[in-house]
């Protein structure tokens, strides 16, 4: 699962799908100016910026671990993570 599939939460649901294999599964190209306004519109914009950012500094860490810890301590970590997020 994509950034893209977590943020549709606007519009007409119907529109979506059925989710069950159809080409609505696959993502949809959306001009930034018509999106930044629609989610503006909605009050989502701030709340969508959030999300890239704890978004992009998940994927840094994943990234740094990935890196620079060896295998055990990794398994290690995300065991824990695993377990917090539960």
């Amino acid at each position: 699962m994509g950034i893209f599939r977590r943020v549709v939460v606007i519009g007409d649901r119907r529109a979506l799908g059925n989710r069950h294999g159809d080409e609505s599964d696959y993502p949809k190209q959306v001009p930034c100016v018509p999106f930044f306004a629609l989610l503006s519109r909605a009050s989502l914009f701030e709340g969508f910026v959030r999300y890239l950012t704890v978004w992009v500094a998940d994927q840094q860490q994943v990234i740094a671990n990935l890196v620079t810890v060896d295998s055990e301590q990794r398994l290690g970590q995300t065991l824990l993570q695993l377990d917090r997020n539960r």
